[in-house]
């Protein structure tokens, strides 16, 4: 109760076709969804998705119209993203939220945790963004040894306890999401397990 899905279509639903999942799962009442690039985020507000979407890698400076004109949140990662992004906010007079992801320990894509909190404060004093959210992402979830997590855990919570203004938070995959509840926070990123896919080392929980 009070965790929201986080529901992730991503590489056209794991295959099971984004346009028939998606839409069966906002009906459902997922509360946002998350996909790895602009380009599948703007599918999805093709096939008339209305909640917010989260894209979790990669994004350029040539995105930034395409994504407010069409509500995206981006996964930010430098100041240059940011600026274009305030700058085109401005123009289109609308307002951005963004988030941002600390590496706690995967090493895919992310900002060491003094660099996260760094373009979070850059961001938050930068015209039309919201940093609404932080987040990562567990190395080791479906391991049967997933103790990493914790540490990745502890890493975390001091980035969050640095910046007491952002408002959600997420780190749980399909497997943490079981295994681990302490970091269910605000949502849960579920995928295999939305897809009909229980990750490996959750079958007793």
């Amino acid at each position: 109760p009070g965790v929201d899905i986080i529901a992730v279509v991503k590489a056209n639903a794991y295959g099971h076709g984004v346009a028939g999942v998606a839409p069966a799962l906002e009906a459902a009442g997922v509360a946002r969804f998350a996909v790895v690039s602009v380009r599948e985020a703007l599918a999805l507000r093709e096939i008339g998705i209305r909640r917010p979407i989260l894209v979790m890698s990669h994004a350029f400076s040539g995105d930034a119209e395409a994504v407010i004109e069409h509500d995206l949140t981006l996964t930010v990662h430098r100041a240059e993203m940011v600026d274009a992004l305030s700058a085109e906010a401005q123009r289109q007079g609308k307002g951005v939220t963004v988030h941002i992801k600390g590496d706690t320990g995967l090493h895919r894509f992310g900002l060491a945790p003094d660099a996260a909190v760094e373009l979070a404060e850059y961001a938050r004093a930068t015209g039309g963004l919201e940093v609404e959210g932080i987040w990562t992402h567990m190395a080791n979830a479906d391991e049967a040894d997933d103790s990493f997590s914790a540490r990745q855990y502890e890493t975390f919570e001091a980035v969050r306890k640095r910046l007491p203004w952002v408002a959600y938070a997420h780190a749980a995959n399909s497997a943490t999401a079981i295994r681990r509840p302490e970091l269910r926070y605000n949502g849960v990123r579920a995928g295999l397990a939305l897809h009909g896919v229980l990750p490996p080392n959750t079958e007793s929980r």
